[in-house]
């Protein structure tokens, strides 16, 4: 009896605490992402390069209408090997999810790891075809503590590994040496009759 009576009590003490945890746990998730049909959107901070990406509609219309870009311009299909370089919050990756299309294979790759990790955690989790990999490489503005490039930068992918490359607002954060290195690396992972398509802002 005077077990029972002991674990009534820490069960009353006990429980306040986990109702808040459990609680606290459900808001990070919810602030995590903006649920957006069937999608997962990043919460409107996380939404850089233009005040038109904070409404929810816009946002996947224009990541639809990037991957619609790749089909006409780049032959994209879902035989095609995709790269997307600075790619973010995978808003790329959300225009292929919205299109329905899914390609043989695509990695998003980027020098912020805080976007690479929301990546793994929103898309990549529910999408295991689409893979999310940091690249640890100095960027004043989105990667200040990571490796300052001593040599010519080599992507972790063999040679013409890519039917098409995409970069979205990359080479305006970047270095004119590290522009240099990063050309002749899509020259080398893409393949003959690739397509490297950098759209303007």
């Amino acid at each position: 009896m005077k077990f029972a009576s002991l674990r009534r009590g820490l069960d009353k003490l006990a429980k306040p605490f986990f109702s808040r945890f459990r609680s606290e746990l459900r808001t990070a998730s919810l602030d995590d992402f903006v649920p957006y049909a069937s999608l997962r959107l990043p919460p409107h901070r996380l939404r850089f390069c233009t005040h038109h990406w904070q409404d929810d509609k816009y946002y996947v219309l224009s990541a639809r209408n990037e991957v619609s870009r790749l089909i006409e311009l780049a032959s994209l299909n879902p035989r095609s090997s995709l790269l997307n370089l600075g790619s973010g919050q995978a808003r790329l990756a959300i225009g292929l999810l919205a299109h329905n299309l899914k390609v043989q294979y695509y990695y998003g790759m980027d020098v912020s790891r805080h976007s690479i990790d929301w990546c793994k955690r929103n898309i990549h989790r529910f999408h295991s075809h689409l893979n999310f990999i940091h690249f640890d490489i100095h960027n004043a503005r989105y990667n200040p503590q990571g490796v300052l490039l001593s040599h010519p930068l080599q992507l972790p992918f063999q040679s013409a590994a890519f039917d098409v490359i995409y970069l979205y607002s990359v080479f305006t954060h970047m270095r004119s040496p590290d522009i240099h290195f990063l050309l002749w690396e899509i020259q080398r992972i893409l393949r003959n009759e690739g397509v490297a398509f950098s759209p303007p802002m």
